[in-house]
């Protein structure tokens, strides 16, 4: 079964409101009431979109299916203490296919109801010119102000990429106009092309705005005076560290991935960390920050629980400040755990006696990581073996001072024992005989037991040393210079002391038979 996706052009047209007007004023108690409409088919302003078709034959017919059929629908963009506000009521009003539409009704009106009410398409991509808007005033002397700050001054941060600065002393009628003071001063401020506007408050260009300290928007209506306080505050805006860490990197389908984006910025400073993850999801991070320091560390959280295939891919990290930083990582999602090896270099290893190391590897590919061992003829070989180097995280095995003796079959074995999954590679090694005169006497040689003599030269013992370690290389065994003793033959040797390389040794007074081992 063939399935087609093919792109048609639609088109979007602004929604209508059933008042056309840019603002309206009203009072008090008032109920507003607010009709948004759409009508397929009617395109007076249009934007083009995209809309997907998909064709699916089977068995020689065409089965063509819309992602939607009839006008698509509209909804109305309202604050969050609005949205559970009791005197809000949201209705559709719908009485054809080919038309949406969606009543908004406020009863009983007050001062803080003032600002801008938005309807949109459900389906249209974010733009303002398909967004229906209407500014309503409620006018209310008593409360001039929407929101105002009479005794703790709202912070208005300052950021340079900003081109202007506002100081949000929105009033609820458009005839009220307040004068921006510098307290306590009452000096009026004149910033240069600064601009009044009832809808935004006071909006001064960021190049010509000088902090002044404390700022108030006073109102003097029918003899009454209101004061709201405004503090300016120019914020930091340089980043550093950013950083994003997954916990973990990969990970099996129903487990929970943890990710934490860290950044560090300065005093009044302010970092927005913005994330962006597969699939278009949208997250909803954990925010925390410490001040307790030089620098303030900002860290948003994100924590996936049971994931799923779909959660697997690239997860970024980015500021949202003047200094543009990101980071990202990449996760894996395994659907069920497994075990696959194979020859990395082949099954087959051929070197010549005395090398110094030779690296046996095998290639593997597994999650969640394996327990390893390796095994030399079928018996184990242990992690503190003096001749082999098993390196687990890479799965390599390092034989020192490659003998006639180490060839043989080496087999490693890969077990997950949580998950029941076990598998095992056999590589085949060959070691060919080289005739070197050994310095010792011959590689089958044993240290029995050695007379001490008396050298004059002062690094002799060095001789010693070197081949007694050569030996014990040679054996696989360890050599201990701290169990060596020396037996002083004659009247004046006792007065003399020996040492192998920096290990001064100790006298013995009578001769012992000495197991090697």
């Amino acid at each position: 079964m063939a399935e087609l996706r093919l792109a048609e052009e639609e088109f979007f047209e602004k929604p209508t409101l059933s008042i056309a007007k840019d603002q309206i004023v009203i009072l008090p108690g008032d109920t507003l009431k607010i009709k948004c409409s759409y009508m397929l088919g009617i395109a007076s302003r249009v934007q083009p979109h995209v809309r997907i078709i998909f064709r699916k034959a089977t068995k020689g017919r065409a089965e063509t299916g819309a992602k939607r059929m009839g006008a698509p629908s509209v909804s109305w963009l309202l604050r969050g203490d609005q949205k559970e506000d009791p005197r809000v009521h949201i209705s559709n009003c719908r009485n054809n296919t080919r038309q949406s539409c969606s009543m908004l009704v406020i009863k009983k009106v007050i001062a803080n109801d003032t600002g801008y009410f938005t309807c949109i398409h459900d389906d249209s991509p974010p733009n303002e010119d398909l967004m229906a808007k209407i500014y309503v005033f409620v006018k209310d002397y008593r409360h001039p102000f929407v929101e105002i700050h009479p005794e703790h001054p709202e912070i208005i941060y300052i950021l340079d990429a900003k081109k202007t600065v506002v100081v949000p002393c929105r009033v609820t009628s458009p005839d009220i106009k307040p004068k921006l003071t510098q307290y306590p001063s009452s000096v009026e401020m004149n910033f240069r092309r600064m601009m009044w506007d009832p809808r935004r408050g006071f909006v001064i260009p960021s190049h010509s705005f000088v902090y002044s300290g404390v700022l108030t928007c006073t109102a003097n209506v029918t003899g009454s005076v209101f004061t709201s306080y405004y503090l300016a505050q120019r914020l930091e805006s340089r980043v550093q560290n950013l950083s994003l860490k997954a916990t973990h990197k990969k990970l099996l389908v129903g487990e929970t991935l943890y990710l934490e984006c860290k950044a560090e910025t300065f005093i009044n400073g302010r970092i927005e960390l913005i994330w962006t993850c597969p699939n278009g999801r949208h997250p909803y991070p954990r925010r925390t920050i410490d001040q307790s320091g030089l620098v303030n560390k900002v860290v948003s959280s994100l924590t996936i629980e049971n994931v799923t295939m779909q959660d697997g891919g690239l997860y970024v990290c980015k500021t949202f400040n003047v200094t543009r930083l990101e980071a990202n990582v990449t996760v894996t999602v395994y659907d069920k755990p497994f075990i696959t090896v194979s020859h990395k270099k082949g099954p087959y290893y051929e070197i010549t006696s005395g090398h110094k190391s030779l690296k046996l590897a095998a290639k593997v590919d597994a999650f969640p990581r394996p327990s390893v061992t390796w095994y030399k003829d079928g018996k184990l070989i242990k992690d503190n073996h003096t001749c082999y180097e098993p390196d687990p995280m890479k799965y390599k095995l390092g034989i020192r001072d490659v003998r006639p003796k180490h060839a043989g079959n080496y087999t490693i074995v890969l077990s997950n024992a949580e998950y029941g999954l076990y598998k095992n590679l056999t590589m085949q090694l060959v070691v060919t005989a080289m005739a070197v005169a050994n310095a010792l006497g011959g590689q089958d040689t044993q240290l029995r037991g050695a007379r001490a003599k008396r050298y004059s030269a002062p690094d002799s013992s060095l001789i010693y040393q070197g081949l007694l370690d050569r030996w014990a290389k040679a054996n696989c065994v360890r050599f201990n210079k701290a169990q060596c003793r020396v037996l002083h033959l004659g009247h004046s040797n006792p007065m003399q002391r020996y040492r192998l390389g920096e290990e001064w040794l100790e006298s013995a007074w009578q001769r012992r038979t000495w197991g090697v081992g």
